[in-house]
């Protein structure tokens, strides 16, 4: 389906001492899979925007290739879920690993605050394959923190602007909180 896939997980942050899609997307930096690349991003909205601008220029050298970018973070949920869109609202609870905490501001200027981005993929297909063998659900709330923030940079710079783009972002369970 997908020619290229980028996997990116987060470093850890706030009280999230070890953060298990950093271990995944580390795993994956070493993978001789074809079309699958990995990086890790450091926990703040400048890491977050250099990856999106190194995307933009792999995009722009890849021609019709259909492309997934997709997102891995862990989330306040007891297991893995699907977000169906992002929100172009910047509202982080805590700050990002550099101090950068927005309250309620527009990720992009020239999109209304709290509008709404919706995955161009089928997740109840994905949802109904997978749903077998892990416990997962759709959902509409990524937060507004950075894994929000990803999110909607890589939907409203990379997959709104070419339609051979995908992004999803996958809210991992907390371990803290499914080991319970």
């Amino acid at each position: 389906m997908f020619d290229e896939v980028y996997l990116t997980g987060f470093k850890k942050f706030g009280n999230c001492s070890v953060n298990p899609t950093q271990m995944i997307a580390e795993h994956y930096l070493k993978s001789t899979i074809p079309g699958l690349h990995s990086a890790v991003v450091e926990v703040t909205t400048k890491d977050v925007d250099a990856y999106i601008n190194s995307m933009k220029k792999i995009i722009a050298d890849m021609g019709t290739k259909k492309i997934l970018n997709l997102h891995f973070g862990v989330g306040p949920n007891k297991i893995y879920h699907l977000e169906r869109c992002c929100y172009n609202n910047k509202d982080f609870g805590i700050p990002d690993n550099l101090g950068y905490q927005p309250k309620n501001e527009q990720i992009c200027k020239d999109t209304d605050l709290d509008c709404p981005i919706n995955c161009k993929l089928d997740l109840l297909a994905i949802e109904n394959k997978l749903g077998k063998k892990h416990q997962l659900q759709q959902s509409d709330d990524p937060g507004r923190y950075l894994c929000n923030y990803i999110y909607f940079q890589s939907s409203h710079e990379l997959s709104l602007k070419n339609e051979n783009v995908c992004s999803l972002f996958v809210h991992f369970p907390d371990l803290k909180i499914s080991s319970h």
